[in-house]
């Protein structure tokens, strides 16, 4: 059973779905917030802004457990220049946290793995949409 955050406080929509596969991901817009990916990763908060407006778009999803000695979150960000023809800016910030005591996440000692594990599951993701992206072009 999957306890994210459950024993500090917070409070999440419950689970709508696991999913396993990532076609079962919608192509054109944001999951439910409540869906866990991978039996992982649970979308915490989705914020979906328009082309003028001046704060980005995000996702978050939270990992972990506080029954256990590992947590955290990722943030998928879209930032937009002011001026529409320009390119537009795709972040991923992220946090882990030991939830049960105030001392390093057991991950700590991992954190060169992480970080180039992450960057690539990015890029290879953003390398993914932009290719969908051109084979829509292509369709049409």
């Amino acid at each position: 059973m999957l306890h994210m955050l459950t024993g500090l406080g917070f409070k999440s929509k419950a689970t709508e779905r696991i999913i396993w596969n990532y076609s079962e991901i919608p192509p054109a817009a944001f999951m439910p917030v409540g869906d866990i990916l991978f039996g992982s990763f649970k979308l915490m908060d989705a914020h979906l802004t328009s082309p003028s407006d001046p704060y980005p778009s995000y996702l978050d999803f939270g990992f972990g457990s506080d029954l256990s000695p590992f947590a955290g979150c990722h943030r998928f960000s879209l930032h937009r220049s002011r001026n529409p023809e320009e390119q537009i800016e795709i972040r991923l910030e992220h946090f882990r946290c030991n939830p049960r005591t105030n001392v390093d996440s057991c991950a700590e000692c991992i954190t060169w793995f992480h970080y180039w594990y992450a960057r690539l599951l990015f890029t290879d993701g953003i390398r993914s949409c932009l290719a969908e992206r051109e084979i829509s072009k292509i369709k049409q």
